[in-house]
């Protein structure tokens, strides 16, 4: 399933298989131009609320897709929503490629420690697939850490730029980069983590009852206390506020 608004953010209902192709079949069909992907999450939606950059950065971008079982669930239910639309978790869409047959595919992994992406380039490399990495040096300057990634980028041919950055900071650099380079970039949060083993994910049982949030929280509680109090409230008025405007407009208002 394609897109869907919410909040004004036109979302793309892609499993993780789907977007996967979708994003092969862009890099392999439009080779002069870039593409730029987010994983969109509750506190996407608080961010941008107080972020009118970070909002129309996101509007920019080519992909958005739904990282957050709440999110979908919400996008299901609502009025004119639809059972098609399907969840991407970041770690799941990571992990295709890392197994994908796209041997012809460089790709190129921005973010985490030096100890993470060594890992990391250990198992791309068993999969003989082509990749480099690179950790920035850290900085809350959005204009200084695109200067980073375009040096590293520099002279390298066409590829998939994945970000580890978290949040704002990899969905502005994706956004750039697609937009004045040819590299498709994809924001992937902790997806680096999981996959090298440093971070555990959450079991399914927690991600199938839309509760990972709550397993990441035990792991990190005061770095991302805020993000999901804030976020996940933030989320449901938004929920609210959508559901009246949808019923009212399918139905008519009250006499």
């Amino acid at each position: 399933m394609r897109n869907f608004e919410f909040d004004g953010i036109a979302l793309d209902g892609f499993s993780p298989k789907d977007a996967w192709a979708k994003i092969i079949e862009k890099y392999d069909r439009a080779p002069e131009s870039g593409y730029s992907v987010s994983l969109v999450n509750a506190n996407t939606f608080y961010e941008i609320k107080h972020n009118p950059a970070y909002r129309n950065a996101l509007i920019a971008m080519n992909l958005r897709l739904i990282d957050s079982t709440p999110l979908a669930f919400i996008m299901r239910n609502l009025p004119s929503g639809s059972e098609l639309i399907a969840k991407c978790p970041g770690p799941e869409l990571f992990a295709l490629a890392l197994h994908s047959d796209q041997r012809h595919v460089p790709h190129y992994l921005v973010g985490a420690t030096e100890d993470v992406l060594r890992r990391l380039r250990v198992k791309f490399e068993k999969a003989g697939l082509q990749v480099q990495t690179f950790s920035p040096a850290f900085t809350s300057d959005i204009s200084e850490l695109e200067r980073q990634v375009n040096s590293f980028l520099d002279g390298k041919p066409r590829g998939i730029v994945w970000v580890g950055l978290g949040g704002m900071k990899q969905d502005f650099v994706s956004q750039r980069i697609g937009a004045t380079t040819t590299h498709v970039c994809i924001g992937v949060g902790a997806a680096f983590d999981f996959e090298a083993g440093t971070l555990r994910r959450a079991p399914k049982f927690y991600r199938n009852l839309g509760l990972e949030w709550v397993f990441r929280l035990s792991q990190e509680p005061r770095r991302l206390w805020k993000r999901y109090l804030f976020g996940n409230s933030n989320l449901l008025k938004l929920a609210l506020a959508e559901l009246l405007a949808r019923t009212v407009a399918r139905f008519g208002k009250p006499n």
